[in-house]
């Protein structure tokens, strides 16, 4: 997902600054840990619509290799208002 994530906004030609988080280092209360990962935040709110689950300690992966959303999709969710 990074790597589509980089690719959707190099092909957007405008810089977009973002925050690589990995959940082993969040407080166990913190909100973004209760979504399943990898996920892309914007706001606070996941970019697909994926709601939050209950809080985890450790979520699951959600996306198989073949499930992963791509660059192009990815850069228009991001161009969406």
């Amino acid at each position: 997902m990074l790597y589509r994530l980089d690719a959707a906004i190099t092909a957007m030609h405008k810089p977009i600054v973002y925050a690589k988080v990995h959940l082993d280092t969040l407080p166990s209360n913190d909100t973004r840990k209760s979504f399943l990962t990898p996920t892309i935040l914007r706001d606070g709110v996941n970019l697909f619509g994926m709601v939050s689950t209950s809080a985890l300690a450790k979520p699951p992966c959600r996306y198989s290799r073949d499930e992963v959303p791509s660059a192009d999709a990815i850069q228009a969710k991001l161009l969406a208002p």
